[in-house]
């Protein structure tokens, strides 16, 4: 369910931003029925079982960071980063949204969220 404190953050960006943050929110919140969407940090945030991953619009790029990304096997390829914990995939035209790609990079932070709240 959308949360209207994003939409809020969202129309408040660019057009570049705000058409690439409303695609990446619907392939987000099209992974998994009980994800659950809100403003944390200053930023839209997405968990399930946990914290799952946010939106992180920056000039000209939007970062969707993935909280275990670190955990996560990248077989696509898509993440980036080094730090401790979070990956990012940067995207910067709508065209770089590789929605089957994401969807899988989401499922699996989403299967692993759940087996270490077990």
């Amino acid at each position: 369910m959308q949360d209207t404190h994003v939409t809020a953050f969202i129309n408040q960006q660019p057009p570049k931003l705000r058409n690439i943050l409303s695609a990446l929110r619907t392939t987000i919140l099209q992974s998994g029925l009980s994800i659950e969407e809100s403003i944390k940090y200053g930023l839209p945030f997405y968990s399930y079982y946990g914290q799952l991953c946010f939106l992180n619009p920056r000039d000209e790029i939007v970062l969707l960071g993935l909280c275990k990304g670190a955990a996560l096997s990248n077989t696509q390829g898509l993440l980036e980063g080094d730090g401790k914990e979070v990956r990012h995939v940067r995207i910067r035209n709508l065209s770089d949204i590789h929605q089957e790609a994401l969807q899988i990079l989401l499922q699996e932070a989403m299967l692993l969220n759940e087996v270490a709240k077990k």
